[in-house]
C-alpha cells in the first residue's frame, strides 16, 4: 500500500495489492484492485494475466474458467514473448482436461525460453495426459539434460519409463529422484 501512496497509478503494485487481497481471503477487493489496474493500462498484458489468474483461482463455473481463459489469451495478444499467461493458460487447459491446448502453450514456451524447465517438465505431463507417452517420455529426458541433478526430473522421467514398462530405466532414475 506504500508504494500506491508513493504512486497511485503504479499498475505493478496494484497487481500486488490485488494478490495480497487474494491471499487474505478478500477476493471481491482482490478483484476490484485488477480492474483499476485493467483500467489504468489497458493494454498492460502483466495485468491481463494477473486478471486470468485471479479468474482461475476463484473459477467455479464455467463461465469464470471461460472468462480466465480469454484474460490469458488477451495477455498473449498483446505480448506474445511473455511467459506467465503462457504457462497459466496450459496450466488451466490441464485443470480443463484439454490437454492439446496445454502442449500448444508449453511448446510456445520453449520456443521463447529453450532451458525452461518447468515448461519442459509440465509438457511431458501434457503429452502423458493426451495419450503420447513416447513424446512424454522425450521430454521428461530432456528434463533431465536440462537440470541433471533436479530430483523432480529424474521422478518425471522415472515415472515415464514405468509406464512404458521400461523398469530397468525407471529404477536407474528413481534413486536420483530422492
Amino acid at each position: 500500500r506504500k508504494a500506491l501512496e508513493l504512486n497511485p497509478k503504479y499498475v505493478e503494485s496494484i497487481i500486488a495489492l490485488s494478490g495480497s487481497l487474494v491471499q487474505l481471503g478478500d477476493m471481491d477487493a482482490g478483484m476490484e484492485q485488477i480492474k483499476k489496474a485493467l483500467k489504468l493500462e489497458p493494454d498492460n498484458a502483466m495485468v491481463y494475466n494477473a486478471a486470468g489468474a485471479l479468474q482461475m483461482t476463484s473459477a467455479n463455473s464455467p463461465k469464470h474458467l471461460d472468462e480466465a481463459t480469454a484474460k490469458f489469451k488477451k495477455a498473449i495478444l498483446l505480448d506474445p514473448k511473455l511467459i506467465p499467461p503462457r504457462m497459466n493458460l496450459a496450466s488451466l487447459y490441464v485443470s480443463m482436461k484439454k490437454p492439446e491446448g496445454a502442449v500448444k502453450e508449453y511448446e510456445a514456451v520453449i520456443a521463447i525460453q529453450p532451458e525452461n524447465l518447468a515448461a519442459h517438465a509440465e509438457l511431458a505431463r501434457a503429452y502423458l495426459y493426451a495419450g503420447s507417452l513416447d513424446k512424454a517420455t522425450e521430454e521428461a529426458e530432456k528434463t533431465v539434460e536440462l537440470s541433471p541433478q533436479n530430483p523432480v526430473s529424474h521422478n518425471i522421467l522415472g515415472e515415464m519409463y514405468a509406464r512404458k514398462k521400461e523398469l530397468d530405466k525407471a529404477l536407474r532414475e528413481f534413486p536420483h529422484a530422492v
